[in-house]
């Protein structure tokens, strides 16, 4: 029998919304191209209200969207509006949504000129780091549906969950740091000013050079009780603790700085280091600040109310009300509909349903569930709406077990590089300052004071501590661009470590079910084929239909008239065309990706939908292969086994049907016998192992939905380059190594004209901020540089 086959396109027609490919039909208005209908309205709703210069921004801006068949019905009614709310009166109403499609300077343009299109809204303001937007509005106008709406029609679907919206807040770095650096900032320049006759080697009156000193004294002080507490609170605890971190030998420098500059004023009218001290502050500062800043966006510390849904219907006895989630009790008949998250372990009251629980389980098919039968927490419900009676609330649901097994797995300790060479450097350092003491002391003892302080003041490893957040920092930034986020700094120096990689199957190395791969087997699909088949798959929400319907090219079948449509839960979507009577069924041979066209119950041919691997996959396990052991774990059956060991064939170890405790298991026994493991998942039952391994990656298509307990958020399409990676972490041991080495010459020199009791102000002041910037300059030109060599 023939296959169906794709005409071939000439040229590449893009949407000018969003860029995507339009197919060999697409949607035309005013004279321009759109991949879809959704993409066509958002245009029409700018283009009605004069907001055509969100194209002038940058080309094809906008996002992909679909049409607006997510229901915001639970939004409406007064206890949601107490959760939502940040404030009310009779005029105005101020709230917060979620917005994690917000990616470039157009988007923030469009949503703070939402008063434009809706007279409702008298003020939206755009917090990009945190992918939020702030909405003012009048509540006789608009409530809080309306607003949803409007945001996901211009393609920014709300992400709206029981975690951000009950009251907790969301842990923010804080401003500390910022006032700190301000502070410091503030002072250094200032005393640096009243410093600047001594630089030139002016002459000035003796009671001016005092009253400069004195000032500079006072604005020191900010900086020694508030702007540098952060590093004796840490130099305390890590001496508490056992150990010399880098801040030990910082704090000592500080505090001699400090004390060996009131010394020389008090005693004999000196200028002392002020601005030593002020600038040495100061630049540790701002290598905090990039450490903290570089991922601000990226929340690693979600927890299982992230998932959840802000609301459900709830059925009363009369009629179906919003009701929230937190306050739902066993025995209560809830309405969960397509695409919706069940909240808690319920019974389903429903004739059939068909549910993914890939998120929860991490298998990839779709699971049919009968009235009767339980449904856990956590799994997506697709097709029509199902009615489920709770069974466990949402806080005592088989979704919350797994993720307090995630947590019971403690993230090993990670003693830092620098800290490791902070131990011997503060012990050299106070050898050195004792021996030089003691030299000067018998040879002229009026020296030996300053030559102890000048030694501890010098080998202050201002720009040894520098060197780590700026060298890993730039890292991080440059693996950021290419889709390869970091928790912390520390993670990388845990990559160095890695001697076996565990790969999850589903989500992890298989594509988006949207690029799955679809074949079809039967009779040539004529043209009122592939329309009638169109026009039924675009009326269905279930993830196959939407397969088919990318398949045949986004077929609609406008001139063709439905006369009924019928959607069966677990079977499929049946219709009536022109007295024909067209099925889309599942073959009924256990395999749910066989889909049959039938037509007056004569099957014409059968669409098979196969998972599709992601790209690259064979190529980098054969790189990963030359440096690393393998291992694939899965909780699918093995039914795909022969695929993956000939696309697959440096895979050392392949299990399937794998429970979470068993991957964990696995991954136990790895570390037993010495391996560093990282770990590559999807799905919430790979929580567990992703804590447990020595490293863990959550791969995900999008960035706002991961795991708890990972190290690093990987992008789906990114997983191919993942070699390169951590090749890139590899080279940067090596940059930071050169770095220490550059910082610790500078000390050496610094030591010469210490050990001597040459070390003036002067000398300090030159030698301190030029060694700190050297090897900021070479840490951050090296890693970008590095990153472009390995075409990162």
């Amino acid at each position: 029998m023939d296959s169906f086959k794709e005409n071939s396109i000439e040229t590449i027609v893009t949407c000018f919304h969003c860029g995507e490919f339009c197919g060999n039909r697409p949607v035309q208005f005013h004279e321009k191209n759109f991949c879809c209908q959704g993409c066509r309205t958002v245009y029409e709703i700018l283009n009605k209200h004069d907001l055509d210069d969100y194209y002038r921004f940058e080309k094809t801006p906008g996002i992909k969207t679909q049409s607006v068949l997510q229901k915001f019905d639970y939004l409406v009614g007064q206890e949601i509006e107490n959760l939502m709310l940040d404030y009310r009166s009779d005029k105005l109403a101020k709230v917060r949504f979620q917005l994690p499609a917000i990616h470039c300077s157009s988007c923030i343009w469009l949503l703070e000129n939402l008063n434009r299109i809706d007279d409702g809204i008298l003020n939206s303001e755009v917090d990009f780091p945190k992918r939020v937007v702030q909405i003012d509005f009048d509540p006789e106008k608009l409530n809080l549906k309306d607003i949803a709406i409007l945001l996901t029609r211009l393609g920014y679907v709300p992400d709206i969950n029981l975690k951000t919206k009950s009251g907790e807040k969301t842990r923010v770095s804080s401003n500390s740091v910022v006032l700190k650096l301000g502070i410091a900032g503030f002072c250094f320049g200032n005393v640096m000013l009243l410093s600047f006759p001594q630089y030139f080697g002016f002459e000035i009156e003796p009671a001016y050079s005092q009253y400069f000193t004195l000032i500079s004294l006072l604005l020191s002080l900010p900086v020694i009780l508030y702007a540098a507490t952060g590093y004796f609170i840490s130099a305390i605890n890590g001496l508490r603790s056992g150990f010399f971190n880098i801040d030990v030998p910082i704090s000592l420098g500080i505090v001699t700085l400090f004390l060996k500059s009131n010394y020389d004023f008090i005693l004999f009218s000196q200028p002392g280091y002020f601005d030593s001290l002020c600038g040495l502050v100061f630049f540790l500062l701002i290598g905090k600040w990039i450490q903290q800043r570089t991922y601000r966006g990226l929340n690693f510390d979600r927890d299982f109310k992230s998932y959840l849904p802000l609301a459900v219907l709830k059925n009363d006895g009369v009629e179906k009300i919003s009701f929230p989630v937190e306050k739902l009790e066993t025995g209560d008949i809830i309405t969960v509909r397509n695409q919706e998250i069940v909240p808690a372990d319920c019974i389903v009251q429903s004739e059939k349903i068909n549910v993914d629980y890939s998120f929860v389980t991490g298998e990839s098919d779709l699971i049919e569930i009968s009235q009767g039968q339980r449904i856990f927490g956590g799994a997506k419900i697709l097709g029509h709406a199902a009615n489920l009676e709770i069974e466990k609330k949402p806080s005592q649901s088989y979704l919350l077990s797994l993720w307090e097994k995630a947590k019971t797995y403690q993230e090993p300790s990670t003693q830092f590089l620098i800290n490791r060479i902070s131990r011997y450097f503060t012990l050299t350092v106070m050898s050195l300052a004792t021996a030089g003491g003691l030299f000067w002391w018998a040879v002229d003892p009026s020296q030996s004071i300053l030559v102890f302080t000048s030694v501890l003041i010098v080998a202050c490893p201002c720009a040894l501590a520098l060197a780590t957040p700026f060298t890993l920092g730039s890292a991080m930034i440059s693996l950021a661009k290419k889709g390869f986020y970091l928790k912390n700094q520390s993670v990388i120096e845990q990559l160095w470590k890695t001697t076996h990689i565990v790969f999850d199957k589903t989500g992890t190395l298989t594509a988006p079910l949207g690029e799955s791969l679809v074949k079809y087997h039967g009779d040539k699909l004529s043209k009122w084929d592939q329309d009638v088949i169109g026009k039924l798959t675009s009326t269905s929400m279930h993830p196959y239909s939407r397969i088919i319907n990318d398949y045949l090219k986004n077929k609609n079948g406008d001139s063709l008239s439905l006369e009924t449509i019928e959607e069966i839960p677990g079977t499929g979507i049946k219709s009536v065309v022109e007295n024909k009577t067209i099925w889309l069924r599942k073959v009924p041979d256990g395999n749910s990706g066989n889909i049959s066209y039938i037509i007056n119950e004569k099957e014409i041919g059968v669409f098979s939908i196969q998972s599709n691997y992601r790209k690259g996959i064979n190529n980098l396990t054969n790189d990963l292969k030359q440096n690393y052991s393998l291992s694939l774990l899965s909780g699918d059956s093995d039914s795909d086994e022969q695929i993956l060991e000939s696309m697959l064939p440096k895979i050392d170890t392949l299990k399937f049907r794998q429970t979470p405790e068993q991957k964990v298991s696995y991954i136990e026994d790895l570390q037993s016998n010495g391996a560093k493991v990282m770990m590559l998942g999807d799905g919430l039952n790979d929580a567990s192992a992703l804590s447990q391994s020595d490293i863990g990656i959550a791969v995900t298509d999008q960035t706002n939905m991961f795991n708890p307990a990972c190290d690093i958020i990987m992008n789906g399409d990114s997983l191919d380059k993942l070699n390169q990676f951590l090749k890139l972490s590899l080279n940067i041991r090596v940059i930071l190594i050169f770095a220490f080495t550059l910082s610790l010459l500078y000390n050496i020199l610094g030591l010469g004209f210490a050990i001597t009791g040459n070390l003036t102000p002067l000398v300090a002041a030159i030698l301190m901020p030029l060694s700190s910037i050297t090897v900021v300059l070479f840490s951050s030109f090296g890693v970008r540089l590095m990153a472009r060599f390995q075409k990162l």
